[in-house]
């Protein structure tokens, strides 16, 4: 049978206590590389090649999300998402005489005063000082609508931090993508799953925002060695991660090529 592994992978993302992080079904691409590094062993007349060593193998991969995801971002930076932050706000406050007052609570941003920022129609600010959401305007003759953009508190915000000091997540991953033949009738003839053990994410992304475009979340990860335990005198042995074939409609007899009478 002829097999293809077609299109993106879905993927999910678990911590240490398999509680899952993120689901990611709507993904612009999926791709892994495995590189290993060699030093050639030469000796004797002419420095003739007598054995390749490898080592330093290397697993990483990256995924990128159709769709915006502060969870899949968080990791990069090791922070952990929370409901709730100071943000800010804009408000379409009627002025009287000058005078104006807006619904919120007005809060200091990274000084002692708290102020307010108020935007007329000829798209002009001006900096205001609030008191208990209440401000006037230079102009106190000034009537009608205009815009206040202040600091508040948003009890529905979500909110991550990019850290000066950041250290990337080490989550578990798990990536399904179909396996589809031309030689069956229903195409899709199984799956291949990818599980990444210990995947640290290397902290690097870019959000691209464009006038013609749509934002997408990256996800770049190196695979960290985790052990398994062979049992026997093999003890315990490091993988990066592990590639399952699953074919919908095979039999554990398909690969047989001999058989052997005991006893």
């Amino acid at each position: 049978m002829n097999k293809y592994l077609v299109s993106t992978a879905d993927v999910i993302g678990y911590d240490e206590n398999d509680n899952v992080l993120f689901e990611g079904y709507t993904m612009l691409d999926t791709s892994l590389e495995n590189a290993i590094s060699n030093t050639d062993v030469r000796a004797g007349q002419g420095n003739k090649l007598q054995y390749i060593y490898y080592h330093s193998n290397e697993l990483t991969g990256s995924i990128n999300e159709a769709q915006w995801s502060l969870a899949m971002l968080s990791l990069n930076t090791g922070a952990t998402v929370t409901t709730g932050a100071n943000i800010w706000t804009e408000e379409t406050v009627t002025l009287t005489n000058g005078v104006g007052t807006v619904t919120g609570t007005p809060l200091a941003f990274q000084t002692s005063a708290v102020y307010g920022w108020v935007t007329y129609d000829d798209v002009i600010s001006e900096r205001v000082v609030m008191t208990g959401g209440a401000f006037t305007v230079a102009d106190t003759t000034k009537n009608g609508d205009v815009c206040v953009r202040y600091y508040a508190y948003d009890s529905s915000t979500r909110h991550m931090e990019i850290n000066a000091a950041a250290i990337p997540a080490i989550v578990r991953l798990v990536m399904r993508v179909g396996i589809y033949s031309s030689d069956a009738a229903t195409n899709k003839v199984g799956e291949a799953i990818i599980t990444i053990f210990k995947a640290q994410m290397t902290g690097a992304f870019t959000i691209s925002m464009t006038p013609d475009g749509v934002s997408s979340t990256p996800l770049n990860f190196r695979a960290l060695a985790s052990k398994t335990n062979a049992g026997g005198c093999n003890g315990t042995k490091q993988v990066y991660g592990t590639i399952d074939e699953v074919i919908y409609t095979a039999n554990w007899y398909d690969d047989v090529v001999a058989l052997a009478v005991v006893g």
